[in-house]
């Protein structure tokens, strides 16, 4: 059953406005929302536009093997996964937002189901914490380097090299570009360094 509006074929209906999940301006705000699983980037993209003021996902950079010629390529790990940190200079129409972002979000951290605020001193120590990791990760990678330079051998080292499923323990003939050179059985080998451990003299 069709209603009766009132119109008449031939009339001109104006489009109703659309609602704005962003409401009237205010003080800039933090608030931290729950995006779907895999839906980060784009609950983030949702949020920017829409025009908050600013979206921050805390990110660390990190490595992952690949097929190409490197072995591996850099990207970006993050930290948070699952959480989308917002600042908003306009209130947000929670409805809408939900209603908007569909299956990008979950919802938004609170306090008995309603949306609440992070002070600006904890976003201030949350944004410290992806540069903290990122500090501790190249001190771990700066000991651990250390820790290998310092068993590396040396040309003239005894070494104890694995060769395909052997070990063995060679005397390093020469140290090259971070090749060690050895002879096992007549045949020269050799390896990188990081697969050989110097064995100290006794």
């Amino acid at each position: 059953m069709i209603r009766n509006l009132g119109l008449s074929i031939g009339d001109i209906v104006a489009p109703q406005p659309r609602s704005s999940p962003l409401g009237e301006p205010c003080d800039p705000t933090w608030f931290i929302l729950i995006a779907r699983p895999q839906r980060d980037q784009a609950l983030e993209a949702y949020l920017r536009l829409i025009g908050v003021l600013d979206v921050w996902r805390p990110t660390v950079p990190a490595w992952r093997k690949s097929k190409g010629p490197r072995g591996k390529v850099q990207y970006e790990h993050n930290v948070a996964p699952g959480y989308v940190f917002t600042l908003m200079d306009r209130h947000p129409q929670w409805h809408i937002i939900r209603h908007h972002a569909g299956a990008r979000m979950r919802g938004v951290v609170g306090w008995d189901g309603i949306p609440r605020p992070i002070s600006s001193e904890t976003m201030a120590e949350m944004i410290m914490v992806p540069k903290r990791i990122e500090i501790l990760r190249k001190d771990g990678e700066a000991a651990r380097r250390a820790a290998l330079a310092s068993k590396a051998p040396r040309s003239g080292d005894k070494a104890r090299v694995m060769f395909g499923d052997t070990s063995y323990v060679v005397d390093i003939s020469e140290v090259d570009l971070g090749v060690a050179h050895f002879v096992i059985n007549s045949l020269r080998c050799r390896v990188p360094v990081d697969q050989a451990e110097r064995i100290e003299k006794s």
